[in-house]
């Protein structure tokens, strides 16, 4: 007998058609057993091939699983727990497909793809993740795995990095959100290097970046990197700035 899973019981006849006619007409019955020292029969909503281990004997029944039932799974008022135990009851003959599960054992219905090659559920056929977000398939439902700079339960929200993520940006830059990204703008005298950093300018040493003269070196001078000229030895800056001038003899013009 298959213990645990009668929903009704109905009187029989003796070796009369009773029980078979009762559990054919009602979308429940999966099976029944047949207690002959009461005369009564046992509709189950359960076969002994989806719940083998509630399956014992006993000498005072027999078991009967129904040929003609609904198959597990096929309409909501039929849920399976699972998809393998669909795939338990069905044997060799399931087929991956959508099936109706009560999940939660709760009394409410969801459609759910079945992949009856593994008998596992695949809730992400059907999923609402979003901003290219990867769905990872859990036991009762799916979650959304989100890419940088996205969050929430489908990855539906901004990250705003300026205000969320403290050090987002080096001191020398003002942060700037933008959809799912962000990028820091280096302040004058730093330059970006990649989206989120900033590496100081050496005037200097930045070809083209400074403004000597010839016959003078550039010097740096104070923290913002800012430089100064300075005339070689026996020379002088001219007033504007753009020659340095030979102490006693011809001026050195700059080159163009």
């Amino acid at each position: 007998m298959l213990k645990g899973h009668t929903f009704k019981t109905v009187k029989a006849r003796p070796l009369s058609p009773d029980c078979k006619e009762a559990c054919t007409t009602d979308y429940r019955c999966q099976s029944y057993n047949y207690d002959w020292s009461q005369s009564i029969c046992e509709l189950n909503n359960r076969t002994r091939e989806a719940r083998p281990n509630d399956f014992v004997r006993n000498e005072n029944r027999y078991y009967v699983r129904e040929p003609h039932k609904v198959s597990l799974g096929s309409i909501p008022e039929l849920p399976a727990d699972s998809c393998a135990e669909i795939k338990a009851d069905e044997g060799g003959h399931a087929v991956s497909g959508s099936y109706w599960l009560d999940l939660t054992k709760s009394g409410n219905s969801t459609l759910v793809l079945c992949d009856m090659t593994t008998g596992v559920a695949d809730f992400c056929s059907d999923n609402r993740c979003v901003n290219s977000a990867t769905c990872v398939n859990r036991k009762m439902n799916y979650t959304c795995s989100c890419k940088t700079g996205w969050t929430g339960s489908y990855c539906e929200r901004d990250v705003d990095e300026c205000t969320e993520i403290p050090g987002a940006c080096p001191v020398q830059s003002a942060c700037e959100n933008s959809l799912g990204s962000y990028h820091c703008i280096c302040q004058s005298g730093w330059r970006n290097v990649g989206p989120h950093n900033c590496s100081e300018i050496e005037e200097c040493l930045e070809e083209f970046n400074h403004s000597c003269p010839p016959k003078s070196d550039c010097i740096i001078k104070g923290a913002n990197n800012s430089y100064e000229c300075l005339c070689h030895f026996c020379h002088y800056m001219s007033n504007d700035t753009r020659t340095c001038l030979r102490k006693y003899g011809n001026e050195v013009q700059l080159r163009t």
